[in-house]
């Protein structure tokens, strides 16, 4: 079993549970903080990336007593985009500090930007990554996530368009 901490994207529940493939009800989850890193846009890209910055705190999402499945489909999803686990000390509400394993980007791999805000970013781009992650987890024993991520800007285009079907489809219902 193992205990990840989440700072970006994967916070967003709904992203989570598509990607493990189960309702987050069966999931320990507990707010916490890993100090000393901060969480900022990527340059042209729509996630976010973890820096360690003194001054900053990373607001997180600390998941216990994952699955080796879990860790897997974490890889996979994960792996496509350069970021690989790494073990750090966070904090939960209470003071309690634990050792857990982060998703961090190779050093120097993105350009980032300012600080990311997860509710901003669900309203951008949330309905998109679901979509996009749905098609993505599909290929998860059929594809090394490499392959997938060499496709991924064709699994993104497809799922806007897929997104903008459904939306002009709402449209019409109006007409």
């Amino acid at each position: 079993m193992a205990d990840l901490f989440f700072y970006g994207t994967l916070r967003y529940v709904a992203l989570l549970e598509l990607v493990l493939g189960r309702a987050s009800v069966t999931l320990d989850m507990s707010d916490a903080e890993l100090t000393g890193h901060g969480v900022f846009s990527v340059e042209g890209q729509i996630f976010p990336a973890i820096e360690q910055r003194n001054g900053y705190v990373a607001q997180g999402l600390l998941v216990r007593g994952l699955s080796e499945q879990d860790i897997a489909a974490l890889n996979f999803y994960e792996g496509g985009f350069d970021y690989d686990l790494k073990e750090v000390v966070v904090q939960v509400p209470g003071g309690e500090q634990t050792r857990v394993s982060v998703y961090f980007p190779e050093p120097d791999l993105w350009q980032t930007g300012g600080e990311w805000v997860l509710q901003d970013w669900i309203s951008n781009w949330g309905a998109l990554t679901l979509r996009a992650a749905q098609e993505v987890m599909a290929y998860q024993g059929r594809m090394s996530a490499a392959e997938v991520a060499k496709c991924f800007p064709s699994v993104r285009t497809r799922a806007a368009a897929w997104l903008a079907a459904q939306a002009r489809s709402g449209d019409s219902d109006h007409d």
